[in-house]
């Protein structure tokens, strides 16, 4: 499952700066 994140939530990559991230994957309960 893909969640839309709206507002965006700013975030820090590590080695690759600041950025946005846009949405998250949750692959909840079948993938632990």
């Amino acid at each position: 499952m893909f969640t839309q994140l709206d507002p965006t939530i700013p975030l820090h990559v590590l080695e690759k700066g600041d950025g946005y991230a846009i949405g998250m994957i949750d692959y909840g309960q079948e993938h632990t």
